[in-house]
Order: C-alpha cells, then sequence, then structure tokens
C-alpha cells in the first residue's frame, strides 16, 4: 500500500512540473534577440522594434518607447502586424501611453509568423483627438 502511494505522489509530482515546464514560455535569454530592426523617431518619440526568434518558424516581436522630452504632451504607442503585402495594418494587444514626461513603455512580445509584417507607431493627441500618426517601416 505505501509503495502504490509513494508511487502516485512521485507520477503526481512528476505531473505537476511537466505542466509547469509546458506553462511557462520561452523568454528571450533561451532566444536569439534581434534589437533595434527598426527604429522610429516622431515628436521627441523613439520607437524600436524588437525581433526574437524562439526556434524553428517560432518569431515574435515587440516595441519599446522612449520619451526624450519634458512638456506635458499625449502620446499613444503600439505595436501593429499585417498580413502579406496588401493587408491592413492592425493594433496587435494593448496600446501605451506616453504622458506628461513619462519616459518609457515597452510592448509585451507579439506572434509575428510566416507571411506577416509588424511596425512600431507612435499617436500624438491634442484637444482635437489623436492624430498624425508615425510608424516604423514593416520587418
Amino acid at each position: 500500500m505505501a509503495s502504490h502511494l509513494r508511487r502516485g505522489i512521485t507520477a503526481l509530482t512528476v505531473a505537476a512540473l511537466a505542466g509547469g515546464l509546458v506553462v511557462v514560455p520561452a523568454g528571450p535569454a533561451s532566444a536569439k534577440v534581434y534589437y533595434n530592426k527598426r527604429v522610429v523617431k516622431a515628436w521627441g518619440i523613439t520607437g524600436k522594434l524588437d525581433i526574437d526568434h524562439r526556434g524553428k518558424g517560432k518569431w515574435y516581436a515587440r516595441a519599446r518607447f522612449y520619451n526624450s522630452e519634458e512638456y506635458n504632451a499625449f502620446f499613444k504607442v503600439m505595436l501593429e502586424r499585417k498580413k502579406g503585402k496588401k493587408g491592413a495594418w492592425r493594433k496587435v494587444g494593448s496600446a501605451g501611453l506616453l504622458e506628461n514626461g513619462q519616459r518609457r513603455y515597452t510592448t509585451g512580445w507579439a506572434w509575428d509568423g510566416k507571411g506577416y509584417q509588424v511596425r512600431a507607431c507612435i499617436q500624438h493627441w491634442s484637444g482635437a483627438g489623436y492624430h498624425g500618426k508615425r510608424c516604423s517601416k514593416g520587418y
């Protein structure tokens, strides 16, 4: 009886550990990250596009934004993706907001598979709303 119980506990422990390994995604530390593949600059904001290759056919992208100005202005910053050459650019994940001298914002990693392009975008806000979006070239 005790040996069956021990084997059961051992099997559950191994299954729990294996499940934890499956759930946790590989981070950039275990991948090949290409920093600053594309850059966009507008209104004192710099956006940099990073590409992460996590193995055969597994590509991800993120955008990092830096504010070099200290004036009170609002900027929406985001990562966009499109499929093919003629697809429409669409925001990936949540857009960030750089406001009132906030210095930086980084998007999360987003999937960027075969046939897709990604880009980093900055959009200025004034009392009339958001306008004047500037984006890096697609990658």
